[in-house]
């Protein structure tokens, strides 16, 4: 076997989920600030149970279905479907039998999309090791009753201890997990120091006997050999990435004429809209991949009218100076500013003012703008992406596919997504705020009962008294404020 494909796999198993287990799979905030069936709904998917009243025991035996369906009881569960296709049909109805036969058609589908690589129905998790100095690949094959279901990857770099301690200790972590399955067999490559122990702890957390052992021949001795050269394929690919990733820093650097390697790249973004609170973003890039740990959004404190300019000069005045007063502050490389000489020019009016205009790079990144519309044959032309330096006249003109210019483009854009929702989400806690802080009896605590139940606050404005008595901590004298507050003369 070469090395497998779980993300396939597990697009796979979330289609005949989504398809034919009717489980919601939106995330609770959209589940509770929902007000109407999404398309989920519509195309028979989900029952919607963020607005429709839905039968709990049903909706929980339709869980139960999944959930055996991802623990490997899939020839269980096919029987379950059968007789109640059965049932349907008896029973004159033909709609919820011809689902259930499509049900089962899916899951033997799913079944046999799975490699079958063992004749054994014991679940197995085969590790695969792989080491050059200290960095080191920890490949997990998952086997449920002999067919492999998936893999996880784990990559970890300045390991300096022996190879057994490494994996034993990644095996306790692991392990240690509260949605942890344990299956009844583990396979290692190397002998354990302290497998006796481990085996003990897998044995009492999983309620039954565990093996952990290394097997020396046969099928598990073949398995284990996948497994390690899984680990070695994943290791090269991301050995190569990173090759390639410094390749195009460097390219960068060199094209942009930077004193610093771009390391660790920073982004800005101000977004305001109509009066409403103005807020910037910082996002970063290290080592040419997202840092989200590292992004920070801001509120504009002594800006209040919509100047782009003094807020961008704000915010990076603060983010900057934190590296003069934060003795373990991280310093960026090479700073992106979103827009052209101006938003450029306050950049370096930041750095020089703070005595950093000598140590890190700034560059502007200009979008492309409509050049000329043509009124005649309605066709318009665009101008190129454009890079502005500080100190030079004319903008540098990357080419327009380029790797570099991508790679800069990405991090503008996450900087400007940042912003945008950073805003809305003020904007959000600001409408609710403005509606409901007048209210007499209402509180913090409240306002979230009010829009966990009703999940908007258009809702909770067409509410009757009688169902916003029913929210949890509203009183007779609570409901009927808010419901005044609303429909009242003075609404």
């Amino acid at each position: 076997f070469g090395p497998y494909d779980s993300g396939y796999a597990v697009r796979r198993t979330l289609q005949v989920l989504n398809k034919f287990f009717n489980l919601r799979t939106c995330t609770d905030t959209t589940l509770y600030n929902r007000t109407r069936p999404c398309l989920q709904y519509q195309i028979k998917r989900c029952p919607a149970p963020c607005v429709l009243p839905i039968d709990r025991d049903a909706y929980m035996q339709h869980v139960q279905e999944a959930m055996m369906f991802l623990g490997g009881r899939a020839e269980e569960l096919l029987d379950d479907l059968d007789k109640k296709m059965l049932a349907m049909s008896h029973e004159m109805n033909f709609e919820m039998a011809a689902h259930y036969r499509d049900q089962i058609k899916s899951v033997r589908a799913a079944l046999e999309r799975q490699q079958a690589i063992t004749t054994s129905d014991v679940n197995q998790d085969v590790y695969g090791y792989y080491r050059e100095g200290e960095r080191v690949q920890i490949q997990v094959m998952i086997v449920r009753r002999g067919r492999l279901e998936g893999s996880r990857s784990f990559s970890f770099t300045d390991q300096i201890w022996e190879d057994d301690e490494i994996l034993s200790n990644f095996l306790s972590a692991y392990y240690q997990r509260e949605e942890c399955f344990i299956p009844e067999e583990v396979l290692v490559p190397i002998e354990l120091p302290e497998s006796e122990v481990l085996t003990e702890l897998l044995t009492e957390q999983r309620g039954t006997k565990v093996r952990l052992f290394v097997p020396k021949r046969g099928a598990k001795k073949a398995l284990l050999e996948t497994a390690q050269s899984n680990a070695y394929h994943v290791f090269n690919d991301k050995h190569e990435k990173k090759t390639r990733t410094q390749e195009l820093l460097e390219k960068l650097q060199e094209r942009l004429n930077l004193r610093n390697f771009p390391a660790r790249m920073e982004c800005y973004d101000i977004s305001n809209f109509q009066g409403s609170p103005i807020v910037g973003s910082m996002v970063v890039f290290t080592q040419g991949e997202a840092n989200k740990r590292a992004y920070r959004q801001y509120k504009m404190r002594e800006v209040t009218s919509q100047d782009d300019f003094a807020s961008m000069h704000e915010l990076l005045n603060r983010r900057l100076k934190r590296i003069l007063e934060v003795p373990d502050e991280e310093a960026p490389d090479l700073i992106v500013i979103d827009g052209g000489k101006g938003q450029l020019g306050q950049a370096v009016a930041v750095l020089e003012d703070l005595g950093l205009a000598d140590t890190i790079d700034v560059i502007g990144l200009a979008k492309s703008r409509v050049d000329k519309v043509g009124f005649q044959d309605e066709s318009v032309t665009r101008s190129p992406e454009r890079i502005f330096l500080p100190g030079r006249k004319n903008p540098i003109i990357p080419k327009q596919n380029s790797a570099e210019l991508f790679l800069l483009q990405r991090i503008r854009d996450e900087a400007h997504r940042s912003a945008i929702g950073f805003h809305k989400k003020l904007r959000r806690k600001e409408a609710l705020r403005s509606s409901l802080d007048d209210v007499k009896g209402v509180g913090t605590l409240t306002k979230r009962d009010l829009l966990k139940h009703f999940g908007s606050l258009k809702a909770i404005k067409a509410a009757s008294q009688e169902e916003l008595c029913a929210v949890k901590g509203v009183g007779t004298n609570t409901a009927k404020a808010i419901y005044e507050h609303f429909n009242g003369p003075s609404a």
